[in-house]
């Protein structure tokens, strides 16, 4: 028997709260220029300006940790103080300009900054009345926090280890590439002056291309090995089980020096639970980033994947119907069971493949998937696959776009897909039922069926 856990409603609800916490923190910042200009061309009273920066020291404190607030029954009643604060902000800068041309400017470019951000506030408004009822029952807060929240400190420790926690290895890198942009930036200054042309035009942009690389390449030189890292980081690991074409999947961004791949993103998701970590493609003379790798000789594959699965935390496999995938996949199953085991499904662009892939694995795992997945690839977007004791459940989300099936507006459904992983690994759910109650204490707006 398998059962479907539907993300989108909750994707919904963390785009909507993203959005109000940048257009109410885009708002502010406009009102800040707004004063600024104002008070600097004397068309704003003092006591105006010190009203107003009175007013958005207020509204700051109101929009802060939006997720905080929505889950505290506190949103509604913040956000309408601080749209009733937009409005004084409005009111003050008219009054506090002298009168005439002036004060009719003054308005009309407060009117129109207010105008530009308040509608996001109010519809975060309008989705916290209507989620009132299911968060009034709400038994436990910290999932949905923990999904729903972002902390720039906590994502930048994820990040450190992936070096195992030592910062001088990332200084080390961002000094390299600092150096570069100065040393080719002088270099190029000095050629272009020597034969007698301007500096300027492309110099800089040249700089920064090279600095960027020296990043990237930096970066990739200063990754630890496996075994390096789990020296370092003692907690059990995560190992990422995939066809090793699989690497170069994209996740639909450009980051310093080249595009992030999904496997980049999956790894700084993962290092919450454990050091993530794999085995390299045979021949590859440098790591990319993501996972740390091991590299080890065709003979020796299975032993090692062996052991690391059983000092693993969780064992994640992209899905994938190779020979070397399935058999990793039924060693883990032996290892440890089902419950420390998720499949995600990545975002090939090649939905033919995908499909390909998807009845692949299912027929020939058929007997440790058990009854209820489908054979043929679902319309549905599936993000991944979990179990809750011996049951398979599919992890869906139809906020996934369909025209293209890279992370460009999807990386959230696949956050909240491991950070609720994460969560039910600390959890003892041995049963469909133990998931559907988990749920409904403490994620309701998530769909089961």
């Amino acid at each position: 028997m398998a059962c479907t856990v539907d993300l989108g409603p909750l994707v919904r609800l963390q785009k909507q709260l993203w959005r109000g916490a940048f257009f109410t923190g885009l708002g502010v910042y406009l009102e800040v220029i707004l004063t600024f200009v104002f008070a600097t061309e004397q068309s704003l009273s003092l006591p105006a300006v010190v009203i107003t920066f009175a007013i958005l020291i207020a509204q700051l404190t109101l929009i802060y940790h939006p997720a905080r607030l929505l889950l505290r029954g506190e949103l509604v009643r913040r956000y309408q103080i601080y749209l009733a604060l937009v409005g004084a902000f409005v009111l003050v800068v008219s009054f506090g300009s002298p009168a005439g041309q002036k004060r009719v400017v003054a308005t009309v470019m407060a009117i129109f900054v207010s105008s530009l951000t308040a509608w996001a506030p109010v519809a975060l408004i309008r989705t916290a009345g209507l989620l009132r009822p299911q968060l009034r029952d709400l038994g436990d807060e910290t999932v949905l926090m923990e999904s729903l929240s972002f902390s720039l400190s906590d994502s930048i420790a994820t990040r450190f280890r992936v070096f195992g926690g030592d910062r001088s290895r990332w200084i080390g890198v961002v000094i390299a590439a600092g150096l570069a942009f100065v040393g080719v930036l002088a270099a190029l200054a000095l050629l272009l002056r020597a034969v007698g042309l301007r500096t300027g035009g492309p110099v800089a942009q040249v700089a920064v291309l090279a600095a960027m690389f020296v990043f990237y390449i930096g970066m990739r030189r200063a990754k630890l090995s496996a075994t390096q890292l789990r020296e370092r980081d003692r907690r059990a690991p995560v190992l990422i089980l995939r066809q090793f074409g699989d690497d170069f999947i994209e996740a639909g961004r450009v980051s310093l020096g080249g595009t992030l791949t999904f496997e980049h993103f999956v790894a700084g998701e993962l290092n919450r639970v454990g050091p993530v970590v794999a085995i390299g493609r045979p021949g590859e003379r440098l790591q990319p980033l993501g996972a740390s790798r091991d590299y080890l000789a065709d003979k020796d594959w299975q032993r090692a994947v062996t052991t690391t699965i059983e000092d693993a935390a969780l064992v994640v496999f992209v899905l994938g119907d190779s020979e070397n995938v399935l058999w990793e996949f039924r060693k883990a199953i032996e290892t440890h069971g089902k419950r420390r085991t998720l499949i995600v499904v990545a975002p090939l662009r090649d939905h033919a493949e995908l499909a390909r892939r998807w009845s692949g694995f299912v027929r020939a795992s058929a007997d440790l998937l058990g009854a209820g997945l489908p054979g043929q690839l679902p319309s549905r977007a599936v993000l991944a696959i979990g179990f809750a004791g011996e049951d398979a459940v599919m992890i869906v989300s139809d906020e996934r776009p369909r025209s293209r099936a890279l992370l460009l507006r999807s990386r959230s459904d696949y956050r909240l897909v491991f950070r609720l992983f994460g969560r039910l690994l600390r959890e003892d759910i041995t049963s469909l039922g133990a998931l559907k109650n988990f749920i409904k204490r403490t994620a309701p707006m998530v769909a089961l069926s």
